[in-house]
């Protein structure tokens, strides 16, 4: 909800990005997107190949779509840096939206959410490959999917959760087809619990 998106929005509105799947989304009691960029006001914007800023009033525009929980850990967490993660978090709670993935610290980064479904309680984890933006024991950032993690992870959300739902960004940008790797990981996950495995990144979308 940002960049290009900006002048639409100014012209058409802040319901313009989602308003033709809005009947799918709001019969939706789980509505789950990956945030690819941070919401941000005072943090200062990296300077990489592409990096993203969003403005903390587009975070509505979600909302008002029905999403209810973000992944964050992705390949643009830190586009304004370890403070811009804290704001995106405050940000986020500010509208009601919850997120995985993430934390203030490797601790927190853990941390699932857990969102009611009719009569099912549905566990969400997030992670990204990448350690660039992983979260230290003192510092903000992602969760990384190593098999420890989803294994800890998944683990201790079942006894939790009636469902575990995994979501992952995984690959390179413009790499069409899952990996060996990612899909041996895949499997680890549902060995280890989880029901649903969603992976996402550019030009690549995936449900195993």
């Amino acid at each position: 909800p940002g960049e290009r998106m900006n002048r639409p929005i100014l012209q058409f509105g802040p319901e313009y990005p989602f308003h033709s799947v809005y009947p799918i989304f709001r019969r939706s009691d789980i509505v789950l997107g990956n945030l690819e960029g941070p919401f941000a006001k005072y943090a200062e914007q990296q300077k990489r190949n592409f990096t993203y800023k969003i403005a903390p009033k587009n975070a509505r525009i979600l909302r008002r779509a029905g999403f209810n929980v973000v992944n964050m850990a992705n390949n643009h967490l830190l586009d304004c840096g370890r403070e811009g993660v804290i704001e995106t978090f405050s940000v986020l709670k500010k509208h009601a939206i919850q997120y995985i993935g993430a934390g203030e610290n490797e601790e927190k980064a853990h941390s699932p959410a857990i969102l009611q479904a009719g009569k099912y309680k549905i566990g969400l984890l997030g992670y990204y490959w990448n350690r660039r933006t992983a979260a230290r024991v003192d510092k903000p950032g992602s969760t990384i999917d190593s098999e420890e993690h989803l294994a800890n992870d998944i683990r201790k959300l079942r006894s939790l959760a009636d469902r575990v739902v995994v979501t992952v960004h995984w690959g390179v940008p413009y790499d069409r087809y899952p990996s060996e790797e990612d899909q041996k990981k895949a499997h680890f996950a549902i060995d280890c619990g989880a029901d649903i495995i969603i992976g996402h990144h550019s030009d690549r979308k995936s449900v195993v």
